[in-house]
């Protein structure tokens, strides 16, 4: 097994899902579903940081009136269509959507590809990697103990930072995405958290044009399909 395409949260295999959900009824209201140049970082910038106002809608521009929520169903390709995407579109953020409960939105997660030699070289740097003491499967003595370092990474960044972050299955990327939190949190995401997830890409060395995006999670329609399910039955 390559150690580079397993998934080191050990999270449960997702089952295939039958496809992406689509919107139904759309407001006349521009509901920012093409991407916004002066939305949107430049490809040649010099920094992966991203502030809110290029990932997120400020909290005061939503104003005292939200639109109401869509309903998902079965069928074309909208939602997948408009994600990944550097900002989230107002109908999937719950600062401007008018429900009781943000877990109604489809989950949507905020990170990059997880670029497996990158992340872990940085680990070396910072003195946090865990290194195989005898040969185990791929591994020689002395080799980098990718399973051990992740959750060791991710404590000091969490320590170092208050965040976290995580790894998930998203649609559009083969490989689990490295993310740092979903659009059910906005309520709680600061001007510091951006400015700390820019600061820890730029220290990883991210690559420039690999820069945060939101994409829809791709368990989704798997969990919807199940409670839809149920629902026609009873």
């Amino acid at each position: 097994m390559d150690v580079r395409r397993a998934s080191l949260d050990h999270e449960p295999v997702l089952v295939p899902a039958p496809g992406p959900l689509a919107v139904v009824s759309v407001d006349p209201v521009n509901l920012n579903t093409n991407k916004d140049p002066a939305m949107d970082p430049a490809p040649g910038s010099n920094s992966n940081s991203t502030s809110s106002k290029s990932a997120s809608h400020s909290q005061e521009d939503s104003g005292s009136l939200k639109m109401r929520p869509r309903e998902f169903v079965w069928g074309k390709r909208v939602i997948r269509d408009i994600l990944p995407r550097y900002t989230i579109p107002a109908w999937l953020d719950p600062l401007y959507v008018d429900v009781d409960d943000p877990r109604k939105l489809p989950l949507c997660w905020y990170g990059v590809p997880f670029y497996f030699d990158t992340i872990f070289e940085y680990a070396r740097r910072i003195r946090v990697a865990v290194y195989a003491k005898r040969e185990n499967l791929m591994l020689k003595p002395g080799d980098l103990d990718a399973y051990r370092t992740w959750p060791k990474l991710v404590e000091w960044f969490k320590d170092q930072s208050g965040l976290t972050m995580h790894l998930h299955q998203v649609w559009d990327e083969d490989e689990p995405l490295l993310t740092f939190f979903n659009n059910h949190e906005m309520e709680g995401v600061t001007e510091d958290m951006w400015r700390i997830i820019g600061d820890l890409l730029d220290d990883i060395d991210y690559p420039e044009d690999c820069k945060p995006m939101w994409y829809l999670d791709r368990s989704l329609s798997v969990r919807l399909s199940v409670l839809y399910t149920a629902a026609n039955a009873s």
